[in-house]
């Protein structure tokens, strides 16, 4: 009897629970989530739950209306569906006060009530991850925000290329359609969006006692497959496009002496660049997220050199010197990634080297 009622009026612990990366689209960042023990109950606080399979998921997302929730499932359940994807699994200890998990464990269970467990998601700001970094600054009186207040070397772009090693569509939408926010300089508590770096970081925290916040990390579970990714920004997508680059400026050399090869070119980059412009531009008028509309490659790929099949001589080489100008501006103030930048001065440069060459002496 004295030991039902001790396991029923056990203290709440609350750890760590951390996931590895996995092949998948939705697993090339890991995972983080809260184990909560409690007595005879052992639960798991997972707040990357969303409904994978809804058809207009990429939609909703592009109209910012995907909503992730809190979804609660026990220890063991969660310990063997992430050994079935084969992903490793870290436990960390929390150093906090017998009333600090006390706190954060009801915090988790206000959290997963219906009324409060959705939450809009946005990757790099808040996710899975920012919501249990968040919990534990909040149950530790903030002392993990103010340690990890320091400069990351990386930034949200690069940070994102090192999760698509092997994706080359995702490391081109990297480049061409985020925006300048990710460029800026970020802390090591921004990136610890990333449960890889959360799991780095929480130990360099000090507890009220002095003590690291968390104990070192705990493999209860090892990938048996080949290691996701290197960890370093992938640069496959990146060189394709200078390739892309080299070519057209091979091109435009070649233009200088041929007439009929110039309008081939020009003709060429008016309609490729003409329509990826549109592209572009078109997914900027229909999102709604700032990431997605505050972004310089709408000023380097631009719908309007469609005219460009179409121009004479003469309003060619102007609207050359124009857009070259205007690129150079455009990469001046905001640093696009080089090989956008690249990309369009030497699309450009094809469509109408032939006439700017007529117009020197």
């Amino acid at each position: 009897m004295l030991l039902v009622w001790s396991i029923l009026c056990a203290s709440p612990r609350v750890q760590l629970m951390t996931m590895g990366e996995a092949p998948p689209l939705y697993a090339r960042f890991g995972h983080a989530a809260l184990r909560v023990t409690d007595g005879a109950s052992d639960l798991v606080y997972n707040f990357g739950t969303t409904d994978f399979s809804r058809p207009d998921l990429f939609r909703a997302f592009l109209r910012g209306h995907v909503r992730f929730w809190v979804a609660v499932s026990s220890y063991q359940s969660t310990l063997s569906a992430y050994r079935a994807e084969d992903r490793t699994i870290w436990l960390q200890d929390l150093h906090l006060s017998a009333a600090q998990h006390e706190a954060l464990a009801e915090r988790l269970r206000w959290q997963a009530l219906p009324e409060h467990r959705e939450y809009a998601y946005d990757h790099f700001t808040d996710n899975c991850t920012t919501r249990v970094r968040d919990l534990i600054d909040e149950a530790a009186a903030g002392r993990v925000h103010a340690a990890l207040a320091l400069p990351y070397p990386r930034t949200y772009r690069e940070l994102a290329l090192a999760g698509f090693e092997g994706q080359m569509g995702m490391q081109l939408g990297t480049d061409f359609l985020l925006g300048r926010a990710v460029d800026r300089s970020i802390s090591r508590w921004d990136a610890a969006f990333l449960p890889r770096v959360l799991r780095e970081s929480l130990p360099w925290v000090r507890a009220e006692d002095g003590a690291p916040l968390a104990a070192a990390p705990e493999e209860i579970y090892r990938r048996r497959g080949r290691p996701v990714g290197t960890g370093e920004p992938a640069t496959g997508g990146r060189l394709l496009v200078l390739s892309v680059a080299a070519l057209l400026l091979l091109l435009s050399l070649l233009a200088l002496r041929s007439r009929r090869l110039a309008l081939a070119v020009r003709v060429g980059w008016g309609l490729g660049g003409g329509l990826l412009g549109c592209g572009l531009s078109a997914l900027a008028a229909y999102t709604t997220l700032p990431l997605l509309r505050q972004n310089p490659t709408l000023l380097l790929l631009v719908p309007v050199d469609l005219v460009l099949m179409g121009l004479g001589s003469r309003l060619s080489r102007s609207y050359g010197v124009l857009r070259l100008l205007t690129a150079w501006v455009v990469f001046a103030i905001w640093r696009p990634p080089i090989s956008v930048f690249a990309l369009a001065v030497a699309g450009v440069l094809a469509a109408t080297s032939y006439d700017l060459r007529a117009r020197l002496p």
